[in-house]
């Protein structure tokens, strides 16, 4: 069970540095292979995580806990058929590094899994692993995360990759393929760019981020889907540092 290790740089941006920034981005990248295909350069993904009712994955990320897990299947489609492959990814953080186990399983594997809360192939060791996890600690869907992802990687096979997730969106619902589809939409609508890379950063993206003043933030899409969705699941002291957040940041955006 190898690892994708990386790490990852996560901002919030308005759309007048989006423009600046991806005409930087292409002198030096090229389109991933699904926004080249795409007619409108984005491609959906809609991801659906899971946590116990005691949140424990949201309060680990929100605590800052140097060492944790997330669990999250993954589509690119609104409509499965029997062909159509899902990503079940495991993602754990260990301080500043990011390390993702994926394997794909298909359309009616993750029904079956739905029902019955484990996969036919135990040999998989991600799906083992993920399994055991859900077991053990009781995990069930929560919430679905759904964007439009402009992808670009590098044009010399460095491990640098980069993002921008548009029209970030979340629902309530224990199905991935959920009909009613009743999404909220993100209260802030800038862009959430990430630049995911293993070893050292080129110099020009040290110096587009310096140059813009791009500021780290803890920009968990899922912690917000929470936080959208799962109120009632949230302490009363971490809805007033919630509150507290949130008016900090509306005087930010009026100054």
């Amino acid at each position: 069970m190898k690892p994708n290790s990386r790490f990852e740089l996560k901002y919030r941006i308005p759309y007048s540095e989006y423009y600046k920034i991806k005409n930087i981005i292409k002198k030096h990248m090229k389109e991933d292979k699904y926004t080249e295909k795409s007619a409108t350069k984005k491609y959906l993904v809609r991801s659906i995580y899971y946590d116990n009712y005691q949140l424990k994955n949201y309060h680990e990320k929100i605590n800052g806990n140097y060492s944790r897990i997330k669990i999250r299947f993954r589509t690119y489609t609104k409509e499965p058929d029997d062909n159509s492959l899902l990503s079940v990814e495991l993602k754990t953080r260990t301080g500043e590094l990011m390390e993702k186990f994926s394997t794909l399983i298909s359309y009616a594997e993750y029904k079956e899994f739905i029902e019955q809360r484990n996969f036919a192939n135990m040999k998989n060791r991600v799906l083992n692993e993920v399994a055991r996890l859900f077991n053990v600690h009781n995990f069930e869907p929560l919430v679905v995360v759904e964007y439009l992802r402009e992808g670009y990687e590098s044009r010399d096979k460095r491990r640098l990759r980069m993002t921008f997730d548009h029209d970030v969106k979340f629902q309530k619902t224990k199905d991935l393929f959920d009909k009613k589809e009743i999404f909220r939409k993100c209260q802030n609508r800038d862009i959430i760019f990430e630049i995911k890379y293993t070893g050292k950063l080129p110099f020009w993206v040290s110096s587009m981020i310096k140059e813009y003043g791009l500021k780290r933030l803890a920009n968990s899409k899922y912690c917000q889907a929470i936080e959208a969705t799962h109120l009632d699941m949230i302490t009363q002291v971490e809805r007033k540092q919630l509150w507290q957040d949130f008016k900090m940041f509306a005087q930010r955006e009026e100054a």
